[in-house]
């Protein structure tokens, strides 16, 4: 394909030289597979899985006013994260409790470090510099054209990211952050993931990304590592249960209706859209993403309308086969919350046929 308007990380060559089948993803050229996204998948769950994920966005907040100034922006209360070298899910929302975007924040020794959706960079860049204006002392810089990031996933990533950082990574708890010098290069990694397991998320500067990467797969062939495509990222956040921007997220769907209630603090204090997400969270919501278990082998897709007693009630957000769980799942933007308790039966239109789908707890799959 052309990519002569795509971008590309700093590791594209490399995808293409391991055979990676690249594609447009938010215009970006993108490996979207390399042996298959059920090898890929598989890998990442029974051993371990090495992802380019240096498409995102990475934003730095500093000065006096940065703690202040992020803890407005968001709904998810900052002072969970009140020492440094901790990490925050959470969302940046309007006034009417639409998503602008979903990300994490790490809190460092002397910034605040913002990993945004690549789709999601400069309405994300934008949204930030119109709400600094109120903070004076906050600068933002936008380090993502400098920086590469990787995702390292799956049972055996720890072991192996010991090993080539000579670090107890193992030590560290789940969201927190650190930093190593590796062949003579610096990188910071967050413990953190979008697959269900357990694992890093490693920025390391551009130039160096790609030799960083070669490293971590020679390293890791002792442990089977695979080198993962979009495809199996996507496969597997959906089975952990985790909302994907464009779907389960939306400018029109609010954290509450995604079912990310767990993350929205509105006893925090001010915050852009305290009012609409309290009183969801208080009153309940008009929509909702459900989990659905599909029965037989057609696979949901996004799009595809979701049914009750022969009415249309909502549509697929996100679906697929459940490779490691063995059925075929989905999300689904339900338009009746009440039909959305789990066990209740629904029905998913594929083709020309209503498939029963079952509403089921999320996630889909949580490791041992």
């Amino acid at each position: 394909m052309t990519t002569a308007s795509l971008k590309e990380t700093p590791i594209a060559q490399v995808h293409r030289d391991l055979g990676g089948r690249m594609v447009d993803f938010a215009g970006w050229n993108m490996p979207v597979q390399y042996k298959s996204i059920v090898t890929e998948h598989k890998a990442t769950r029974e051993a371990v899985g090495l992802f380019d994920v240096s498409h995102m966005g990475e934003f730095l907040v500093t000065g006096d006013g940065a703690a202040d100034f992020l803890q407005h922006m968001i709904p998810n209360d900052l002072a969970r994260i009140a020492e440094p070298n901790k990490a925050l899910y959470t969302q940046f929302v309007r006034e009417n409790g639409g998503c602008v975007d979903d990300l994490i924040i790490y809190r460092r020794e002397a910034d605040f470090l913002l990993i945004v959706n690549a789709s999601n960079i400069d309405k994300d860049w934008q949204w930030l510099n119109e709400n600094v204006k109120a903070f004076p002392s906050v600068k933002l810089t936008d380090i993502s054209d400098s920086k590469g990031l990787l995702a390292l996933q799956g049972p055996h990533a720890v072991e192996l990211w010991a090993k080539i950082t000579g670090q107890p990574v193992g030590e560290m708890k789940s969201f927190t952050y650190s930093e190593a010098t590796i062949d003579g290069v610096h990188v910071g990694f967050g413990r953190t993931g979008y697959t269900g397991e357990d694992g890093f998320e490693i920025l390391v500067p551009a130039e160096s990304a790609a030799a960083l990467w070669k490293l971590i797969l020679e390293k890791g062939a002792e442990y089977g590592i695979e080198p993962c495509g979009l495809g199996a990222r996507d496969t597997l956040r959906l089975e952990a249960g985790l909302p994907l921007y464009g779907h389960e997220l939306e400018e029109d769907i609010s954290p509450v209706e995604a079912g990310l209630g767990w993350s929205v603090k509105p006893d925090k204090g001010e915050f852009i859209g305290q009012k609409v997400l309290a009183s969801q969270k208080a009153d309940g919501v008009s929509k909702k993403v459900v989990c659905l278990k599909a029965e037989g082998k057609a696979l949901p897709r996004q799009g595809y309308e979701v049914t009750h007693e022969g009415r249309v009630i909502g549509k697929v957000t996100s679906g697929s086969q459940g490779i490691h769980v063995g059925y075929p799942i989905a999300f689904a933007l339900i338009e009746e919350p009440a039909l959305g308790k789990i066990g209740t039966v629904l029905n998913i239109k594929i083709r020309d046929r209503e498939i029963p789908a079952e509403v089921v707890k999320r996630p889909f799959y949580k490791r041992k």
